[in-house]
């Protein structure tokens, strides 16, 4: 006498609500087909979506997840350009960079940066929009928004020009007014103590106005119910500021803060415009590194170590400042 198949109890969720059935393996197989079925409907009706889904994905897995996974697996080979010889060696790429001076001293000047480009990029972008916000004319406030944003237009490579041209020590203006006043020129750029602050200060220049467009976009959102009431029970404008602004674009100033730290540790471009041999020990990033340590000496392989290096440690600290944050759990 053959055994008698239990019955299996399967529990389906959606929107809320608990589905619970009871089958045999005989009709499990036809609640298999049917939920099949059920999946291939689901596709056909939402086709045009997932085609439109497709060059995304294509341009994801192409030019963000292959050279992710092509750039771990460099770490540990032995790549030369113009070589096809790849060698696994191990972990000898990492030891080549753990042992280097350079490397702690760029690694060091990368945290610095990036405290302080992630703590001015929320901060300072939040207040000049607060206070465009309290420009009652709109011609003034227009002409200043674009005032501000206008440096974020500009490429690297000119902003650069401009900035060595102006603190030059023998042809800019700067230097040719302290000399006016009986004062010596000074080499601002071959400075080590000012040389990052400079660092920080133009690049603060050139993307503060980005983050501006964003926070007043928050802050045009805002009803004006709220101030209209504040108004009656006679609330200053600084405790408008306080108590509905600043509430209002919290949202805001989380996702500004986790777009500035997972782009905190890719600075590339002023460093490399702006530095020299004088102070590169003191301005130095990870990213300058790594172009210093692979391209320009034709060997790839402690370049992807130490990128594969900062890039997790870039993934922990967003995790944390998510977790902080509570970024992506907003009500």
């Amino acid at each position: 006498m053959g055994k008698v198949a239990e019955p299996v109890l399967h529990c389906f969720a959606k929107k809320g609500s608990a589905v619970c059935i009871f089958w045999s393996n005989q009709s499990g197989v036809m609640l298999l087909k049917s939920a099949k079925n059920w999946m291939l409907k689901e596709i056909r009706k939402n086709t045009a979506i997932y085609l439109m889904l497709l060059p995304a994905i294509f341009y994801l897995l192409i030019f963000c997840y292959y050279p992710i996974v092509d750039g771990i697996e460099m770490s540990f080979r032995d790549v030369v350009i113009n070589s096809s010889e790849k060698n696994y060696i191990g972990w000898e790429n990492y030891q080549t960079i753990f042992q280097d001076k350079y490397f702690w001293s760029a690694l060091r000047n990368t945290f610095i940066f990036a405290f302080w480009n992630c703590f001015l990029g929320v901060a300072l972008s939040g207040l000049c929009a607060v206070m465009l916000n309290e420009i009652r004319r709109p011609f003034t406030r227009r002409f200043i928004q674009t005032s501000i944003y206008l440096p974020n237009l500009l490429s690297w490579v000119v902003v650069g020009s401009s900035f060595m041209f102006m603190l030059s020590p023998t042809v800019g203006p700067v230097n040719q007014i302290l000399q006016m006043c009986g004062q010596e020129s000074f080499y601002f750029f071959g400075d080590i103590p000012s040389s990052r602050f400079l660092l920080i200060f133009i690049n603060q220049w050139k993307i503060t106005g980005y983050g501006v467009i964003i926070y007043m976009a928050a802050i045009i959102g805002i009803s004006s119910e709220q101030y209209e009431a504040a108004i009656i029970d006679g609330v200053n404008r600084f405790q408008q500021i306080v108590y509905i602004t600043i509430p209002n674009i919290s949202n805001t100033i989380k996702v500004m803060l986790m777009l500035n730290i997972m782009g905190m540790f890719q600075l590339f471009d002023p460093i490399y415009i702006l530095s020299n041999r004088i102070t590169q020990n003191n301005t130095d990033v990870i990213m300058t590194y790594v172009y210093r340590t692979s391209l320009a000496k034709i060997d790839l392989g402690p370049g992807a170590a130490a990128s594969v290096f900062i890039s997790i440690i870039a993934l922990i600290f967003t995790l944390v400042a998510k977790k902080m944050t509570k970024f992506g759990f907003e009500e």
